[in-house]
């Protein structure tokens, strides 16, 4: 290589620099080797495609050397083990690890204990080692809804489905015996409104804040109640009992002593709540029931003081006739017939008075005594044995109350007793009372006494 200078030419090895001994090629580099003195040329190295090679200088070296920074080798997988590396070639920015060709899109893969994603969890198959044999594996349907695409689907029939299912569906809350469902409008302490919008059927259990006792209960530490509303042309909000014998699907009649409907009220007695009402309006059937026979009762009853046995004080249609009892024991006779509880018609009435309709408006076949039946009358007021009695007391048979428990039926009676605690009346006995007196269901007509006792004057005062 030769170099002008003021006019003379002078070649680079006269001034002693070392030079290549041909030209360079075009894209080399002349470098200063290591031993210093002259230059050495470093040829350009042209790569293969997808390869590229960079000038650069690697530990413990002292000259720069073409190095290949970009190659075509593939990327390590995804389950090899965890490692900072020794290469030192780049990735290419778009590279793509392989991954494990046996996984699943709704397989699972897991970190194992040196950091790698090997472990695969297979659908359908038991956890790896590396989940220590203590993990079950999953076992899913074909449409997951790990994405918006399957939010719709209805594959998972046990579970609800808030957007409703066709054929209806069944929300559960627990699996435990005595287990508790709790639907709560709000998780504030300011309570809002659970809200049902269509008819609503209870088949168990149901309490509103609280554990249910009954079938459905509302339960608060305050004044708790129900109300029924109704707004229509012929408003008529209220209660109804439904009874039937079978089942819900299969019903069958109704029987003769069957609860058709009653409203109780249940006391805390300071130790616990008593299984059955203490005091109660109870509806029953009073005959085996057909689309012709349908008869009924209804009966009041409460528990006197300082006694726990509940009793009836009034029952109205009893034996399902038009009658009403006033503290019965066994059947009334007559339309209005008042009881003690312990004889058939053995109670007291006071009154201001009593009075029988008289007009003639409402009589027929009207006949006047004549001078013999008013003989007659004196006659059978002769014959009168008055004594001194009491009356004997029923023994009644038993019933099952709406609680299912076994307790005294007043209706039924099965025997008579003799019983000195019963008080002492003074009267007739009707075996021994003439027939003017006597009336129906062995019983005797006070209107009848006064009569006969009205005649026997009128026939002492005419008389000289």
């Amino acid at each position: 290589m030769t170099y002008s200078l003021a006019g003379e030419h002078i070649s680079l090895s006269q001034i002693g620099v070392r030079v290549p001994s041909t030209s360079p090629a075009v894209g080399s580099i002349i470098y200063v080797p290591a031993a210093g003195g002259g230059w050495e040329e470093l040829v350009i190295s042209v790569p293969v495609a997808n390869v590229r090679n960079a000038l650069a200088i690697d530990n413990g070296e002292t000259v720069p050397s073409y190095k290949t920074t970009l190659d075509a080798t593939t990327p390590a997988a995804v389950d090899a083990a965890g490692s900072p590396g020794t290469s030192l070639i780049y990735s290419h920015r778009d590279h793509v690890h392989p991954q494990d060709t046996a996984v699943t899109g709704i397989d699972f893969l897991v970190g194992t204990a040196t950091g790698e994603l090997s472990a695969e969890i297979v659908v359908g198959t038991a956890p790896g080692g590396e989940l220590g044999g203590t993990w079950a594996s999953p076992t899913l349907d074909s449409i997951e809804h790990d994405r918006h695409l399957g939010l719709t689907d209805d594959d998972h029939t046990q579970y609800a489905l808030l957007a409703g299912r066709s054929g209806g569906q069944t929300l559960i809350g627990d699996t435990a015996a005595s287990g508790l469902l709790k639907l709560q409008s709000t998780a504030s302490a300011t309570r809002g409104t659970v809200r049902v919008i269509d008819n609503m059927v209870v088949g168990s259990d149901i309490g509103l804040i609280g554990t249910p006792t009954t079938n459905f209960e509302v339960a608060k530490d305050a004044v708790a109640n129900i109300g029924l509303r109704s707004a229509t042309t012929n408003p008529s909000p209220g209660f109804r009992g439904i009874s039937s014998r079978g089942s819900l699907a299969s019903p069958t009649a109704i029987q003769n002593g069957d609860i058709l409907f009653f409203a109780g009220g249940h006391g805390y007695d300071g130790s616990a709540f008593s299984a059955s009402a203490n005091i109660i309006m109870l509806m029953t059937a009073t005959e085996n029931w057909s689309t012709t026979a349908k008869g009924n009762q209804i009966s009041l009853e409460s528990v006197t003081n300082v006694t726990a046995t509940r009793n009836q004080n009034l029952i109205i249609g009893e034996a399902g006739a038009r009658r009403i009892h006033v503290i019965p024991s066994g059947t009334a006779d007559v339309q209005l017939e008042v009881s003690d509880g312990a004889t058939t018609g053995g109670g007291t009435i006071h009154r201001a008075t009593s009075t029988t309709h008289s007009s003639r408006k409402i009589k027929s076949d009207i006949n006047y005594l004549l001078p013999g039946d008013a003989q007659q009358g004196l006659a059978d007021v002769l014959v009168l044995k008055h004594a001194t009695f009491r009356y004997m007391r029923n023994v009644h048979g038993t019933k099952l109350d709406e609680g299912g428990n076994e307790v005294e039926d007043a209706s039924v009676v099965i025997g008579r007793v003799r019983d000195e605690s019963l008080p002492l009346y003074r009267g007739l006995i009707y075996e021994d009372a003439p027939n003017s007196i006597r009336a129906s269901h062995e019983t005797i007509s006070i209107d009848d006494r006064i009569t006969n006792l009205e005649l026997a004057v009128q026939t002492l005062a005419s008389r000289p």
